[in-house]
């Protein structure tokens, strides 16, 4: 969004639970969008509609949800912007009633910055 001057640059990024126990992360922005014609492009590997765009990142971000039973797509805004969304799984392939995942750990953190996801 950083060429948008001419009006208020606003982002929203939120999660929920999608259909069949999937959970769907979507970000919003009011930046400037795409055309309806290139929707179908976007996820192409080297196509990008930035100037100084490799055209790379949708296309790997698509390949890395898929690989996790995963759904990515995009649609543009009924004003200005898109609206970007990926669902996956809610739990891992053969787990069910699951309250926790586990540990997550980041990078770089010991054992005294372990969160617990739960």
């Amino acid at each position: 969004m950083s060429s948008v001057d001419d009006r208020q640059r606003k982002l929203v990024i939120k999660t929920d639970l999608d259909e069949d126990d999937r959970v769907r992360l979507t970000v919003q922005d009011t930046g400037v969008g795409f055309e309806p014609q290139a929707a179908g492009r976007l996820f192409e590997s080297f196509y990008t509609t930035k100037s100084g765009g490799m055209g790379i990142g949708l296309s790997v971000s698509r390949s890395i949800i898929e690989s996790h039973r995963g759904r990515l797509w995009a649609a543009p805004n009924d004003g200005p912007g898109a609206t970007f969304s990926f669902s996956i799984p809610h739990a891992p392939a053969g787990v069910r009633d699951s309250h926790s995942l586990g540990t997550i750990r980041m990078p770089g953190m010991d054992a005294r910055h372990v969160m617990r996801n739960s």
